[in-house]
């Protein structure tokens, strides 16, 4: 019998820690399986962000309230943050992770050129991670918005979006799209509610990939010895009162001797200032290492939250940005988390007590009922 072959279109191709770990994820749990996976290279083109129409389109979104202080709320915060090029190496290291764990791409393609090379595929899984964040776009990409009657099945897999409203020039366009999906699953509630107030179809809730996959290829055993560590991990700006004086705190109190820090520095570099070490060219293997292996994390990603609480780790997670906002709120009111995610203007230290008996089943629950919903898409006929 004839082996299907999955295309999966997500957002692969930038330095994220969070976005290729997930990536990688579905594709090793799909792979395994016994289908032929590869990611649809395809890589926004640049000439279509200068648009006349995609620049008309921003500035009418501009008149939807949510959309105008979220805009708003990051430009102010990313006039806060410093800045410079991302080194060379760091590029390297992430080409040099996708070739050892084996991870196979499509030619790369762009907006006017994933329609050639749609129909290879048996079925396309779009997701997971923000996908859908950018909805008032002239063409929607993450939701198959191209030139071609594609013929084999079409599934998402926790797609996410920090959108609350999609513009009323696009509805339309967002409610035939999503009609053409054969099924739809989100990680977060926003895009939950936004699926099912916009269009005809009542989204399943499921898991993050990162936590359906064990990582054993990738994870190093804690060796003994190790001195305890705080891992910090930044993607945003400084905080009310000051990141210092928050992870003196928690040194302090967790009686961590060093401060170890990951930084993209292309997108923020405030972790230069707390910590003892810091590192600009981490392999994603790398990265998830020093999160395993910490005493405690400290982090305003969402993924950073995720994988501590994969591995049951001691963690704080905030946000400060809007955009960022939607799927950390998701994550603290899902589990109950208000002590340990919260706004940065709101969180303390004084009451950091994760209960994993009460946690981890919840998530275990969570990724049973997660790859069920997967394996069935990859079954639907």
């Amino acid at each position: 019998m004839k082996k299907e072959k999955i295309g999966i279109l997500t957002m692969h191709y930038k330095s994220n820690y969070g976005g290729i770990l997930q990536s990688m994820a579905l594709y090793k749990i799909i792979q395994k399986d016994n289908y032929i996976v590869e990611f649809i290279d395809y890589r926004p083109s640049v000439v279509s962000s200068l648009k006349l129409s995609n620049i008309v389109r921003k500035i009418i979104m501009f008149f939807y309230k949510d959309f105008f202080l979220q805009k708003v709320n990051d430009y102010f915060s990313k006039l806060k943050i410093s800045r410079k090029r991302v080194p060379q190496s760091l590029y390297k290291s992430f080409e040099d992770f996708k070739k050892a764990n084996d991870l196979n791409y499509s030619r790369q393609v762009d907006d006017s050129s994933i329609s050639n090379i749609l129909n290879q595929y048996d079925i396309v899984i779009v997701g997971s991670d923000q996908v859908w964040s950018n909805l008032g776009k002239n063409q929607l990409i993450y939701m198959l918005d191209c030139d071609i009657n594609f013929t084999g099945k079409l599934f998402a897999y926790a797609a996410c979006s920090s959108n609350k409203v999609i513009p009323f020039y696009n509805r339309n366009k967002v409610r035939n799209l999503l009609s053409k999906f054969d099924g739809i699953t989100v990680r977060d509630r926003n895009t939950y509610e936004l699926i099912k107030k916009y269009s005809q179809k009542s989204p399943m809730l499921v898991a993050d990939p990162s936590l359906l996959y064990d990582y054993t290829d990738v994870l190093d055993k804690k060796k003994s010895g190790i001195e305890p560590y705080l891992f910090v991990y930044i993607l945003g700006c400084e905080i009310k009162g000051g990141h210092s004086n928050i992870i003196e705190q928690l040194k302090k109190k967790y009686g961590l001797k060093k401060v170890i820090a990951v930084v993209i520095s292309d997108i923020s570099l405030e972790a230069e200032k707390i910590a003892d070490e810091v590192i600009y060219d981490a392999s994603p293997s790398v990265w998830l290492n020093l999160l395993y292996n910490a005493s405690f994390v400290y982090t305003d990603s969402f993924h950073g939250c995720m994988f501590s609480m994969k591995y049951k780790k001691m963690f704080i997670g905030y946000y400060v940005s809007l955009s960022r906002a939607s799927r950390l709120i998701d994550l603290k009111e899902r589990f109950s988390l208000s002590n340990i995610i919260s706004s940065a203007d709101n969180f303390c230290i004084d009451n950091i007590n994760i209960d994993y008996s009460r946690i981890t089943p919840l998530l275990e629950e969570q990724v049973k009922y997660s790859l069920t919903c997967l394996k069935g898409y990859l079954s639907f006929k």
